[in-house]
């Protein structure tokens, strides 16, 4: 059996933030990229369609209502792997 570390972006309570969050569906990349063409001018629809989210997810990143919390701290996960079973001899 492996076992791996990483490091997970949390906020001071400990809870996943950003992309590590279980049920984030969008990856930190394609939140900066929004608020990036926000930045340059684009428009809400134009960065939806760009980024290929809904319109309402855009406007709630860029408003503060989405992935707002920031990284406080880091946190050490251990994952323990097994190795494939075809991999065992018998």
């Amino acid at each position: 059996m492996h076992d791996y570390m990483y490091f997970r972006p949390s906020n001071a309570r400990g809870w996943p933030v950003g992309e590590t969050h279980p049920r984030a569906l969008h990856s930190d990349a394609t939140v900066r990229k929004a608020h990036a063409m926000r930045a340059l001018g684009f428009q809400h629809r134009t960065i939806a369609a760009t980024l290929r989210v809904s319109r309402h997810t855009v406007n709630a990143w860029l408003a503060g209502k989405r992935r707002t919390a920031k990284v406080e701290r880091l946190i050490a996960v251990r994952i323990h792997t097994r190795p494939p079973t075809d991999a065992i001899p018998k």
